[in-house]
């Protein structure tokens, strides 16, 4: 399997996700990758691994539906978790590529009060 950063780099895409990832407290930080394994595939795929403390599903699912309407035309997205200390695929992003999302502490702030405001509602 062969991974590294794609030539043309898929902006609109990264730009809606990031919009999309800031509104899940669960997802600590995106990262994105190609990737590809001539074994079993023609041609690479776009590979975004989230990085989080709790369950990533429903941001996953909207970021799948955001990469469906924003990645380059005919290219694939795939989508993992990453957690440190595993090989591979996270040891790579973790090591290699710089988080394309992060969240910040001003936006688990603003999390943390849109919470506090639903909860007193």
């Amino acid at each position: 399997m062969l991974l590294g950063q794609p030539a043309n780099y898929p902006t609109e895409m990264v730009s809606a996700l990031t919009a999309l990832l800031a509104k899940h407290s669960a997802v600590k930080a995106a990262y994105l990758c190609l990737m590809h394994d001539p074994s079993s595939a023609e041609k690479p795929s776009l590979v975004v691994g989230f990085e989080g403390e709790t369950d990533l599903t429903e941001a996953m699912k909207e970021a799948g539906s955001v990469a469906a309407d924003t990645a380059p035309k005919g290219e694939p997205v795939d989508f993992v978790v990453l957690k440190r200390g595993e090989q591979g695929i996270s040891d790579y992003m973790f090591k290699s590529v710089k988080p394309f999302y992060e969240r910040t502490w001003r936006a688990k702030l603003r999390s943390l009060f849109s919470l506090v405001g639903y909860a007193s509602a």
